[in-house]
């Protein structure tokens, strides 16, 4: 099916639950707007959940939603994290979670394979705060796939199973742990500056024990003559 639907302020569409256990879908949009200079509002979110738009803060949506969520995020909330806007993330949820929309979602990223219900709806939300743009769903395209499963899969009721992830969070997006185990985060000019020092007192360090060796070496060659 292909649309072309402005949503504005908090507007969004939804579309019938599909009932495929594997699918692909295309989707094309575009963001655009005559606002500030890098300064955009707020995203929009293509969503598959078990509900249709219940009104909330993640992109006109409620936060604990049942599912999986596509973010187009063009404004950043946490200052605090080195990130290029726009971006894009994905979360699944099973009503559990509620989406960090001051932290740009970041703590509930997935980065691997989603397995989701069927009978779940699809459907598109926006919203906009202080700023403002144009977001345009120009269409959106469902391809069935064809996967193989186990008998187990294939007996299953896949309207009744939990939206699940294998891996919560994106390693290159991890940040350090407040229990003391370092995870890989962004290098900041700071960090680099001190990485390139630690490294060069490291060769001095080398070098003036490399030096001293050698020193040695021949003062206790020169007693052999």
């Amino acid at each position: 099916a292909n649309y072309y639907i402005f949503i504005s302020l908090f507007l969004s569409f939804w579309i019938q639950p599909c009932y495929l256990k594997d699918w692909e879908m295309h989707v094309q949009f575009k963001v655009h707007g005559s606002g500030k200079k890098n300064l955009h509002g707020d995203g929009i979110a293509i969503w598959y959940t078990r509900d249709r738009l219940h009104p909330g803060p993640v992109f006109s949506n409620k936060a604990q939603f049942h599912g999986l969520a596509v973010f187009i995020d063009t404004y950043s909330n946490d200052e605090t994290f080195d990130r290029s806007f726009p971006y894009i993330s994905a979360m699944v949820n099973n009503g559990s979670v509620s989406y960090d929309h001051g932290k740009d979602g970041r703590s509930s990223e997935l980065g691997g394979w989603v397995r989701l219900p069927t009978g779940y709806y699809f459907g598109a939300s926006a919203a906009t705060g202080d700023l403002s743009d144009n977001h345009d769903i120009i269409s959106m395209k469902l391809y069935q796939l064809m996967v193989e499963h186990s008998p187990e899969e294939e007996n299953l009721d896949w309207t009744k199973i939990e939206p699940s992830v294998s891996l919560l969070k994106s390693p290159k997006d991890n940040i350090d742990d407040p229990t003391g185990n370092f995870r890989g985060t962004p290098l900041t000019g700071w960090k680099v500056f001190l990485l390139l020092l630690c490294a060069l007192l490291g060769i001095v360090v080398c070098a003036v024990v490399g030096a001293v060796v050698f020193q040695k070496r021949q003062e206790r060659n020169k007693r052999f003559y």
